[in-house]
């Protein structure tokens, strides 16, 4: 009996040296995923504070983009209208020089209308039969 004691003795002392084996591996185990799940959480900060920082330089970028384009079409505005009042005032001037124009050429076709008129009364008297004879 004394032999099956030892025996149990050994196999209980085997499994328990297994089961400290065990443990020991599983608190390594523990211990690395608790390392590891810090080390992801600290990458993660890390990157979400790069994204933080790429997208407000971003944001910084885009504005003063967009602020130079605004002052480039602010100019580009201020130029067409510069040209489209010259555009205007020459327009304005070529009416006034056709007006002038068509005021000669009015004054003209009334002075012609005079003289077919009066050469039209000239020619009549000419050649309206005397009553006398």
């Amino acid at each position: 009996m004394q032999l099956d004691t030892t025996l149990s003795l050994d196999i209980i002392v085997a499994v328990l040296g297994i089961a400290a084996v065990f443990w020991g591996l599983r608190r390594e185990l523990d211990t690395r995923l608790s390392s590891l799940r810090q080390e992801l959480k600290a990458d993660i900060n890390d990157l979400r504070r790069e994204q933080k920082a790429d997208n407000d330089s971003l944001r910084q970028e885009l504005k003063s983009e967009v602020a130079g384009l605004r002052q480039e079409l602010k100019g580009d505005i201020a130029e067409l209208r510069q040209e489209q009042k010259g555009d205007i005032t020459e327009l304005r001037q070529d009416i006034k020089a056709v007006d002038a124009k068509v005021d000669v050429s009015n004054q003209r076709l009334a002075r012609l209308e005079g003289v077919i008129l009066s050469r039209e009364g000239l020619l009549e008297t000419i050649l309206e039969p005397d009553p006398a004879e």
